[in-house]
């Protein structure tokens, strides 16, 4: 593959996800700009309508002054609430049939008195629902007017010492917080009932404060009112916008609703009707001034702006709908992204294709390519002179011309090499054979003059031609030996008798070696006993061997290993052998210390061990002797691969 074909695809992919990241990079900063243009328009249209708040609760002081210099207001207090003779005169010539004097609430109180209150609740409209006249300080006369329940009605009277608020009206003037405005002083509270008292001390020179006036006024009327100034700055199609995009949110200090957008919300706790909203009504009821981001109830979001309005103990919130105020931003973005990936999208179709007409004759080639995998040499690849993929051909074809060749040497050194493997093989069993009829022989000459000897010798010489009967049924298949393909079964098997017996046969008839034995009773362990007997008896050779003529001792030793191994441990007093051998050589095929051994001893050891499940190790010093160590598994296991014939 050239340079050009490996940075293609890099590069193309690069300007592609470039072009993408820019649009998305921008889309972004579009929704982000749109965000804060949205906050900021709250956070504007927050303090708008806190002023405007400000500006109705002046409007409605104002008021409140008018009505107290009036003058029936005035003589109601200077007379201490009572009927002066004009006042009853001009009251029963207004009233002729009353023929008897009354005593509902209306009676006593004046007929101008009256119709300035009324007069006083036209001119206001609905923002207020009561206006009390507290005369004197003690033995002090109540009357509260409240407006007709029907427009041509007369005013609603009522006297006594009447609840306003918890504790009466001695407990709101208590209460309230006094405060100064460009009318005087005065007294501001909040009642149970969500209205706004307004409490004016009236003074008569030289009596001093001679009672107070009482306004209650609706707050949520007075906060209404200025939301409706509030949205009728962008005409009607700005109302419905408005109504789409913004909600108006007002609390009272104890985190109540007094105003909002949806008058259904009115007059409960935020708690209740609006939970998303709780934690910027906590903001808005400490009296801080900021602006948040909240979840709405449909899942929306929202940016709400918040200030307080101090001289009425509450709060107003603009909340504006993100996910409105930015849907055409988003709606635009994602289309100007979509079509930017469209427009990649096509440049690469445009590129692509080019490519995938080089690609399909380079597929051509793989084609071939499984076809030399599968074993088919004799394919070849004929393309046209100016094709891209000439180069690749011709190396191709001449890959395969030298890959046949190869495969013809590689077969024929196999079959060499099998050979060799098999001879050396079979030498080496016939070597063990021959080592024990040369040792039984030896014997012989000593001690055939004893009976036990020459029984033991009878058995010894039918085992040896049991053995050298196998070697000729092994060299009749030589495929199987060599390969092994066949399994070989496992089965439970006491190891105790199998190591007595290897080591009668090879080790204690005749040798001058002293040998030592720790067996257990019995140790069973689930394997192939001929195999495993094989491995005991090449370490037991291996050690006699090693020692040769000079006397030495022979130890063999088993036992358990763990809760579920066993180990076999053949030990010897020889010559050893160096740790470069060990590490290097040991159990390689061929490799061997031995003068006339053929190195496959060792090697066909580990092998059988391994496909038991277990290991096998060594430890050695130069003229200290060397231990060998088989560890398997006492429970059987699933051969990975199965065993070679006899390694005897």
């Amino acid at each position: 593959m050239n340079v050009r074909t490996k940075l293609f695809p890099a590069l193309l992919i690069a300007c592609v996800a470039s072009l993408v990241a820019l649009t998305v990079v921008q889309y972004r900063r579009s929704v982000r700009a749109a965000e804060d243009g949205l906050r900021a328009d709250v956070e504007w249209r927050a303090a708008q309508l806190a002023r405007a708040v400000e500006s109705q609760r002046a409007a409605r002081v104002r008021e409140l002054t008018n009505l107290e210099q009036s003058a029936p207001v005035q003589d109601f207090f200077v007379h201490r609430g009572r009927l002066t003779p004009a006042q009853e005169a001009r009251d029963a010539a207004i009233s002729p049939t009353q023929s008897a004097p009354s005593t509902a609430p209306e009676a006593s109180v004046a007929r101008a008195l009256r119709d300035q209150v009324k007069s006083f609740f036209v001119c206001c409209g609905d923002a207020y629902s009561a206006v009390t006249f507290v005369t004197g300080t003690g033995n002090s006369v109540v009357v509260r007017i409240e407006p007709p329940r029907v427009p041509d009605e007369e005013v609603i009277v009522k006297t006594g010492d009447f609840m306003l608020g918890i504790n009466g009206v001695k407990g709101l003037l208590s209460d309230a917080d006094e405060r100064h405005t460009e009318q005087g002083y005065g007294k501001w509270a909040l009642t149970p009932q969500g209205a706004f008292a307004y409490a004016m001390p009236i003074v008569w020179e030289p009596d001093g404060q001679i009672g107070t006036l009482i306004v209650e006024a609706k707050l949520d009327a007075l906060i209404g009112r200025a939301a409706e100034c509030f949205a009728d700055a962008g005409g009607a199609h700005g109302r419905a916008a408005r109504v789409r995009l913004f909600q108006l949110v007002a609390l009272d200090r104890n985190g109540r609703i007094v105003y909002h957008t949806n008058p259904a919300l009115k007059f409960q706790s935020v708690a209740g009707a609006m939970p998303y909203f709780s934690a910027i009504a906590a903001e808005m009821t400490a009296g801080r001034r900021s602006a948040s981001a909240f979840d709405g109830a449909n899942g929306a979001r929202w940016i709400a702006a918040y200030e307080p309005v101090a001289d009425l103990d509450s709060a107003v919130a603009v909340a504006a709908s993100e996910t409105a105020a930015t849907a055409g931003v988003r709606r635009s973005g994602l289309i100007f992204v979509a079509l930017s990936v469209a427009l990649a999208l096509a440049v690469v179709a445009l590129v692509v294709g080019r490519e995938v007409r080089a690609s399909r004759r380079i597929e051509q080639v793989a084609r071939a390519a499984r076809a030399v995998a599968e074993g088919n040499l004799d394919g070849r690849l004929d393309v046209s002179l100016h094709d891209r993929t000439r180069p690749i051909a011709d190396s191709f074809n001449l890959m395969t011309d030298r890959l046949r060749e190869h495969i013809r040497r590689e077969a024929e050194n196999r079959q060499f090499q099998a050979f060799t493997r098999l001879s050396a093989m079979l030498t080496h069993d016939l070597k063990n054979a021959i080592t024990g009829l040369s040792m039984l022989v030896a014997n012989m000459e000593r001690q055939w003059e004893r009976e036990e000897f020459r029984a033991d010798a009878v058995t010894s010489l039918r085992e040896a031609t049991d053995k050298l009967r196998g070697l000729v049924a092994r060299l009749s298949k030589p495929v199987e030996t060599l390969s092994g393909e066949y399994r070989s079964a496992l089965a439970p098997v006491d190891l105790v008798p199998l190591i007595r017996r290897v080591i009668e046969e090879t080790a204690s008839r005749g040798s001058s070696h002293e040998i030592e034995t720790r067996l257990p009773d019995s140790l069973e362990a689930s394997v192939d006993a001929e195999r495993i007997a094989g491995v005991v008896e090449n370490l037991v050779i291996n050690a006699l061997e090693a020692m040769g003529a000079n006397p030495g001792r022979l130890t063999v030793e088993a036992g358990r290993e763990g809760g579920d191994q066993i180990f076999i441990a053949v030990s010897d007093t020889g010559t050893g052998m160096s740790a470069g051998f060990i590490r290097t050589k040991l159990f390689q095929p061929f490799a061997t210390t031995k003068k006339q051994g053929l190195g496959l001893g060792l090697y066909t050891c580990r092998e059988v061990v391994e496909a038991h499940g277990g290991r096998i190790t060594v430890e050695s010093q130069q003229g200290s002797g060397t231990r060998f160590r088989v560890v398997l598994p006492s429970r059987p296991v699933s051969l990975p691969r199965s065993i070679n014939g006899s390694i005897k």
